[in-house]
């Protein structure tokens, strides 16, 4: 009978843990142990050395992390690189001017005399990785998990001290599977970077917030940049005598066209994700964490949307793109609450964790993991408060640029010339561009919402006020602490600036706003920060342990790391989905649906009358037709950070630039459901048209290396 049990429980692991062909990010430079076998079985026609290789030239050669939080690849022998414009909105923004919008209007040079340089804009490109486990002799059971993490760390940073590296070249230590294997990446960082092409706003950003994390869409999200080199081809600072850079590698793009059930692959740098958890803890996500962290973006949002709307300072690009960005996450985190519920991801991992238990009383040599499902779960009830804290601590006290401001003063060298001067110009920066109503009353929300959500025991000892001083009332509590501060008032912040060090300590002292975030500045890092640390050490090391459990005990599945922000590459197929009863959605989307969108009159489908042009005349050039894909969808796993990245062929050609992900699959990063997770990408005809017939880039187009 028990053997009955250990079966049946085996069983039931791996009919909801075996790896899906279409789930994973994939390390490339380690595909010869068996992802490769299963991307050739699904069409691949290229081997692991194509793709990535140390001793040759590979498609790894043509793939970038562009800006630091996207991907982008090389298009052209010259350097011209292609993203997302979500990825480059923030730099055509810097461009932009009061004469030369290109954020409305868009960019399209006529040729490499009119590439705009994009100061402080770079990407780094992938030279080698070395596999540095053997060099981390110094890890044992004997190590208690702080100290483990201090002498990981700090050989970390020797070993990538010690790497000979050229001018213009990064090396990172990065660690996988919690802490068991480490690589070393070594990076040339290119700070030369022009602006070559970009559609405007209404159709790179078509939909906007409406669409976002949506399917259908019609989006046009791509920009294109080149990268400019030393007449050596040697990364360096912008100089005129700059020139293209001559990638070793550059992706072709095809023209043959896209099929349900296609292979498709992507490559790029997605940012983290945490796809190891028991079940206690995707409770929490999806229970606690989200729907907290949700309720302030919208405190936050609807006060930046009262300021935007209003005749207020700070209606500026600014607040637009943090808007923007707000609204951004907030749909997503939504998705995530609401694809977790559909997919019964509690219940799910929580028969997973009743049945690992199983598995450890039965299973030969498993008796190590003994009571550790219990236990992870049980340490991560015990975290909860303190990571609420932590979490909740630097939404709400570095919340608004008031509070922030406050807290600058409280520093060590609040009596240094140079640290006064740098706070003269903060506060400078503070007065000309926030309004301070919508300072006040956004940090009013933000204090209240701290109060009545986290433990009392991780109060600021100021909050004590509330039931001496105001008969329990916090928001007369916060009411007076915001409307007598001198930080809340232009003048007297003016005149604050003004006085001697010693005037300033003493003004601040009386100040109900100083006292509250120097009270919190005491107990974030004198409680907060300890208790947190002391259980995300025990964390580490359990989600360590129960990694290998779930290795041992679910053998037929290979186990992919969770994304950290170095190359990856996932592969699936183009596929259409059903996301409720009744409901299937199609594959790919055509230029017939962006007319359907503008005759609706939604703002967010602003009408480009050039585009409609175009449209109405089928006028669509050599590489698109009014059936050709606009946008089309595939199961292949992505999360932020493969903004950007090539959507490639089963030859390793550009189909099209990955850039979001559907509403139903946000919840991927925590928990991959097959059915319902896509990935969604701007089709490469609808890129070609938009160079040819919108933006007339003929000399861009004469550089690609078109099938």
């Amino acid at each position: 009978m028990r053997k009955l049990v250990y079966l049946l429980g085996l069983i039931f692991l791996v009919n909801i843990n075996s790896a899906n062909a279409d789930e994973g990010m994939w390390l490339p430079y380690l595909l010869e142990e068996g992802i490769i076998d299963s991307m050739q079985a699904m069409g691949l026609e290229l081997d692991a050395e194509d793709i990535f290789s140390h001793d040759s030239s590979s498609l790894k050669d043509a793939i970038v992390l562009f800006g630091g939080g996207c991907t982008g690849s090389f298009i052209s022998k010259k350097g011209l690189i292609l993203t997302n414009h979500h990825c480059a909105l923030s730099s055509i923004e810097k461009l932009s001017n009061d004469t030369r919008n290109l954020v409305d209007n868009g960019f399209w040079s006529q040729s490499v005399d009119y590439e705009i340089p994009v100061p402080g804009l770079s990407v780094r490109l992938l030279n080698k990785v070395v596999n540095v486990t053997d060099q981390f002799t110094g890890l044992s059971g004997e190590l208690s998990q702080a100290e483990r993490e201090q002498y990981t760390d700090s050989l970390a940073r020797v070993i990538e001290n010690n790497f000979p590296t050229d001018t213009n070249q990064y090396a990172s230590v990065e660690e996988f599977y919690f802490g068991q294997q480490f690589y070393l990446f070594v990076y040339t960082v290119f700070n030369d970077i022009r602006l070559v092409a970009a559609p405007p706003i209404s159709t790179g950003k078509f939909g906007l917030e409406k669409d976002n994390w949506m399917w259908p869409r019609h989006t046009g999200d791509f920009s294109i940049f080149r990268v400019y080199a030393s007449p050596e081809n040697r990364a360096n600072e912008y100089h005129r005598n700059n020139r293209p850079f001559k990638p070793e590698n550059h992706l072709a793009i095809s023209t043959d066209g896209i099929q349900e059930n296609d292979f498709v692959w992507v490559y790029g740098f997605p940012g983290r994700t945490n796809e190891y958890l028991p079940s206690e803890r995707i409770k929490q996500i999806q229970q606690n964490i989200l729907p907290n962290r949700i309720a302030i973006k919208e405190i936050k949002l609807n006060a930046i949307k009262e300021q935007t709307e209003g005749n207020h300072k700070g209606q500026n690009q600014k607040m637009i793109a943090r808007q923007a960005s707000l609204s951004n996450v907030l749909k997503k985190y939504k998705g995530m609450v609401e694809g977790l519920e559909e997919a019964r991801a509690i219940e799910i991992t929580k028969n997973r964790d009743n049945e690992l238990k199983k598995w450890t009383d039965t299973a030969d040599n498993a008796s190590v993991y003994n009571g550790l499902a219990e236990d992870i779960n049980s340490t991560y009830q015990d975290f909860y408060p303190s990571y609420m804290a932590h979490d909740y601590a630097s939404r709400v006290f570095l919340g608004t640029d008031l509070m922030k401001l406050a807290i600058r003063f409280y520093h060590e060298n609040m009596g240094d010339t140079a640290y006064l001067s740098d706070l003269n110009e903060s506060v400078g920066k503070f007065l000309a561009t926030s309004d301070m109503v919508h300072q006040v009353q956004l940090s009013k929300k933000l204090l209240k919402t701290y109060y009545n959500n986290i433990d009392e025991k991780f109060h600021p000892p100021h909050f004590s006020k509330i039931d001496s001083e105001f008969d329990g009332e916090v928001t007369s509590y916060i009411d007076f602490i915001l409307d007598e501060s001198l930080f809340t008032s232009e003048d007297a912040l003016l005149n604050l600036m003004d006085m001697w060090t010693w005037r300033v300590k003493r003004k601040l002292k009386k100040d109900p706003l100083y006292q509250l975030t120097y009270d919190m500045g005491q107990t974030f890092w004198g409680h907060i920060k300890p208790s947190y640390n002391s259980y995300d050490t025990r964390i580490d090391s359990l989600q360590r342990a129960y990694f290998n459990m779930m290795k041992q005990a679910l053998t037929n599945r290979l186990f992919y790391p969770d994304a950290n922000r170095t190359l990856r590459l996932a592969y699936g197929q183009v596929k259409g989905y059903g996301p409720r009863d009744a409901v299937y959605y199609h594959w790919h989307t055509n230029v017939s649906g962006i007319a359907y969108k503008w005759e609706g009159g939604n703002p967010a489908y602003q009408k480009d009358e050039k585009l409609k042009k175009l449209i109405d005349n089928k006028d669509f050039g050599k590489y698109f037709t009014q059936e050709t894909p606009v946008c089309f969808i595939s199961n292949t796993h992505t999360t932020g950070g493969n903004s950007g990245s090539p959507a490639l062929n089963a030859k390793g050609e550009l189909i099209g630039l990955n850039f979001d992900r559907n509403w139903e699959g946000t919840m991927a990063d925590y928990y991959y459901l097959p059915a319902v997770c896509r990935n969604i990408m701007v089709n490469s005809g609808y890129i070609l048209f938009l160079l040819e017939k919108y933006g007339s880039s003929h000399y861009v187009l004469d550089e690609l290396t078109i099938r």
